[in-house]
């Protein structure tokens, strides 16, 4: 499901916790199925905005309506599609129209998914190429948490992995990897050479 980005504000100003400019985030898919089988865990879309002293993530959406249909199938495939993938899209668009100009901390109570990490509890950022074995057709973004436990969002499209790159290096600066790039004459996100 892609979702356009609809920014607005100064794409000039740095971002801080405290400004409402939404232009320094973007949309990432972090699928948690460590607890028994895929269908156990969560398929979540975030809003992250990354700041020099901490990042917010900002749950947007469940994928629920996709375990759905990988549970029963075609049959599954068939009613998620018909009849739930538009209302779930339309309410996902909703929510980002609500959330826009909003700050981050003020968006913290919407859910009880939403948190927030400290910058020295984000080590080993890299954003990576598309994978066969891990998915994300736009590339990845993975770190390992305060614990050493590794994280991995997933990028949509190539809008949300083109802000992602600009955001998270304003924040990370030198410390961020970046493995994949956007390549115009093929249309898609490829593996830098190295």
């Amino acid at each position: 499901m892609t979702i356009p980005l609809n920014y607005r504000g100064d794409p000039s100003a740095p971002p801080t916790e405290t400004s409402s400019d939404d232009t320094a985030a973007f949309n990432a898919r972090r699928k948690t199925g460590r607890e028994g089988t895929i269908f156990a865990g969560g398929d979540y879309l975030f809003r992250i905005f990354p700041t020099p002293q901490r990042v917010f993530f900002i749950k947007i959406d469940t994928g629920t309506n996709q375990s759905l249909a990988i549970t029963f199938g075609l049959l599954g495939l068939l009613i998620q599609r018909l009849f739930l993938k538009k209302k779930e899209d339309a309410r996902t668009q909703e929510r980002l129209a609500s959330y826009a100009g909003k700050r981050p901390a003020l968006l913290m109570s919407e859910s009880k998914d939403n948190h927030i990490l400290r910058r020295d509890e984000i080590g080993k950022p890299v954003i990576g190429p598309p994978s066969f074995w891990t998915g994300g057709k736009f590339g990845r973004w993975t770190f390992r948490d305060a614990k050493n436990k590794k994280r991995m969002f997933h990028f949509e499209d190539a809008a949300n992995f083109r802000a992602a790159v600009e955001v998270l290096r304003a924040a990370f600066g030198d410390e961020l990897v970046v493995r994949a790039r956007y390549d115009e004459a093929k249309r898609k996100i490829v593996k830098m050479k190295a």
